[in-house]
């Protein structure tokens, strides 16, 4: 089953550790590919191992593959079902940060060269290029809807290091600790903004897109992701 305006959070995260099983059948079985997008924010919004385990196997398995737009949608569609992860695991006082810690690396395009090899032929996108863009815009927006300290370090460096004259980031204490409290390859990744990441925040509507995603992480934060689609 789809919905025409998107996965509802309210309703997906009736769903529990249960129906992980059922749901990974489903995005393993190319005769329901329509289906999969809905499959995909079923499992966000369930959370947990099992589920973020399901999700990245189906983003990852035929890196190379040849995809319609249908399967393009519902693989691209991980990055922002790992942001209802993330932030299903901060509402439960959780102390699984591993997706969170993904989500930032999936920020700049040497995670999905290096750690994913992804390079699907699509027919929404003319060049490897513009598809790692894509990715990376996807994983912002990911980042955004965990309405974590870490996201809005990972904006504000994005902004001061994207958008031409902005100054450097000013963190407040709590953004200041989570900066401490990453391993260091998250780091990394937070505070690089390399070429693609820049090519591709810019080709997203620069300045505007990067306010947008800090107004979406705020409201995320004070009011969590009930009225959310996916």
């Amino acid at each position: 089953m789809g919905f025409p305006h998107g996965t509802p959070f309210a309703l997906a995260s009736r769903y529990g550790e249960g129906d992980v099983d059922a749901l990974r059948a489903v995005l393993g079985d190319p005769a329901q590919a329509q289906t999969w997008r809905t499959a995909v924010a079923t499992l966000g919004a369930i959370g947990g191992e099992r589920a973020k385990a399901a999700l990245l196997d189906f983003l990852l398995t035929d890196p190379t593959a040849t995809l319609a737009a249908e399967e393009y949608i519902a693989k691209s569609s991980v990055p922002i079902a790992l942001g209802w992860t993330a932030r299903v695991a901060v509402e439960a006082g959780s102390d699984d940060r591993s997706a969170l810690d993904l989500l930032i690396k999936m920020t700049n395009d040497d995670w999905w060269v290096n750690e994913a090899g992804i390079a699907w032929t699509t027919p929404i996108h003319g060049t490897r290029d513009a598809l790692l863009q894509s990715l990376i815009i996807k994983g912002f927006m990911g980042l955004a809807l965990t309405g974590t300290p870490e996201a809005d370090v990972r904006i504000k460096e994005a902004f001061s290091q994207t958008v031409e004259g902005a100054p450097e980031p000013v963190l407040t204490p709590d953004e200041t600790t989570a900066v401490q409290n990453l391993g260091i390859d998250s780091r990394m990744a937070l505070e690089r903004v390399p070429t693609n990441t820049r090519t591709a925040i810019l080709n997203g509507g620069g300045a505007a897109f990067l306010e947008n995603l800090a107004d979406e992480a705020e409201r995320v934060r004070t009011q969590n992701l009930v009225g959310y689609y996916q």
